[in-house]
């Protein structure tokens, strides 16, 4: 490649990266991104993809080019899904309503609709969603019970705020769910740790020191990786063992 090529393919590649700065979450199709210079900038995105800079939050035929940012696509698909969910589930004022997953998901793009369980799975640990056990599921926003029953406010000592929090836990069924689905997709029995804690939402420090119990009781193995080329999420998730890093965590049946 000529230095003038390398040239424009630096260009395109910055153009690009403006182009979805501005647009933010709500990305652009790729159809929108290479209306001109079709050739340099679809050859430009390509190289971005590779790279981790920017991802698809939509289909292979609806595409939804956003900026990553340093997050795994997986893990910024979660975060959507979770906002999009608790925004549609905001109960209308003077009315107790339910929600089914497939009215949740109604209306998002393929990266975050991928995530719709994960999503409700997290936001009803945390509360901000209650499960109905009813059919096949239905959900109600927490903050409609409030508003429905028009409960007094609460005070300052009786607030949960003013009690020690409550650590997360690792639920080990969850997390070899997750990791079955994980290597389903994968086709590999080790499996980014990073990707482990987007698809389980669990918080990093609480799945590392999981995993660390797990391998030191043999029910697990870590997995090094090319610690170099990693991204700063996948770096930030890897477990320090004899002062090495492992990306990578395979769990033993």
């Amino acid at each position: 490649m000529s230095t003038q090529e390398q040239a424009n393919g630096a260009q395109a590649e910055a153009e690009i990266l403006a182009e979805l700065k501005a647009t933010g979450h709500r990305g652009l199709s790729q159809s929108a991104l290479l209306k001109t210079n079709r050739g340099r900038r679809n050859e430009a995105l390509a190289r971005l993809v590779k790279q981790g800079k920017i991802g698809n939050l939509g289909s292979a035929r609806l595409t939804c080019y956003v900026l990553l940012e340093g997050q795994d696509l997986r893990a910024l698909s979660l975060e959507l899904a979770c906002e999009a969910l608790l925004a549609k589930a905001v109960p209308g004022r003077g009315k107790l309503k339910l929600f089914s997953r497939s009215t949740l998901e109604k209306g998002l793009k393929a990266g975050p609709k991928s995530q719709v369980m994960n999503a409700i799975s997290r936001l009803c640990r945390e509360k901000k969603l209650i499960p109905l056990d009813y059919g096949r599921g239905l959900y109600l926003h927490s903050s409609a019970l409030a508003g429905f029953l028009d409960l007094p406010p609460v005070s300052a000592a009786e607030s949960p705020a003013s009690a020690p929090p409550q650590a997360a836990a690792a639920d080990p069924a969850a997390v070899r769910a997750a990791y079955d689905r994980l290597v389903q997709r994968t086709k590999s029995v080790y499996v980014k740790i990073s990707g482990l804690q987007a698809e389980t939402g669990l918080p990093a420090d609480v799945l590392k020191e999981w995993l660390m119990e797990e391998c030191r009781r043999q029910r697990a193995v870590a997995g090094e990786g090319e610690f170099t080329l990693a991204s700063e999420e996948d770096r930030a998730l890897a477990l320090t063992i004899n002062g090495e890093p492992h990306l990578f965590v395979k769990f033993v049946s």
